[in-house]
Formats: structure tokens, sequence, C-alpha cells
């Protein structure tokens, strides 16, 4: 896949992220690094995406006005969430209230 993967901020400029982005696992990785580089702080808990246009993949991070677009040869059925950076905490508390039957 040849695809380009694009950052839109609330103002609806469009950047350039990556370019030959060839999975949806490498999108993440880049959709990443890029928040991280843009505020260390801030903590992405999902990332959801959906097709929104034919050779368009929309993904949302959390923010209500910012998104993130891969475009190019875009796989047609990979549209779940995923839940990403879940703290030792979250996991702590599942390990506590697990009960093998």
């Amino acid at each position: 896949m040849k695809n380009i993967l694009y950052f839109e901020n609330a103002k609806k400029k469009r950047t350039e992220v990556a370019k030959n982005v060839d999975s949806i696992s490498q999108a993440i990785n880049e959709i990443k690094a890029f928040c991280y580089q843009k505020n260390p702080n801030f903590n992405i808990y999902y990332i959801r995406s959906w097709h929104s246009e034919e050779n368009e993949l929309t993904f949302d991070v959390g923010s209500w006005t910012e998104f993130f677009y891969l475009v190019g040869e875009v796989p047609k059925r990979e549209q779940e969430t995923q839940k990403v950076n879940t703290s030792t905490a979250d996991a702590e508390r599942k390990r506590l209230y697990y009960r093998p039957e």
C-alpha cells in the first residue's frame, strides 16, 4: 500500500505526518509518535477508525476537533476500536477483581 497519513487540526488544515504507510498498525504508531511530539502529556485512551470516503480512513484519538486521515489504498475491514495506553492501575484493578471458576 502507498498511503499518506495526515493530521487535520481544528481549523481543518491538513498536515502530512508520514508517507508510504504500509499498514494500519504503522499508521497507529505514527499517530502515537506525532501526538507525543506535539504534546508529551496527551494520552491516547482509544483509537476509533472509520471510512469517511472511498480511499480515506479517519482516525479519532479522543479530540473533538482534530483527526488523522490515512489516504490511499485503504483496507475495507479494519474499522475496529482499539484501546491503547492502558495504565497499570487498570491492569491491577482487573487482576484484583478476576475470580476464576
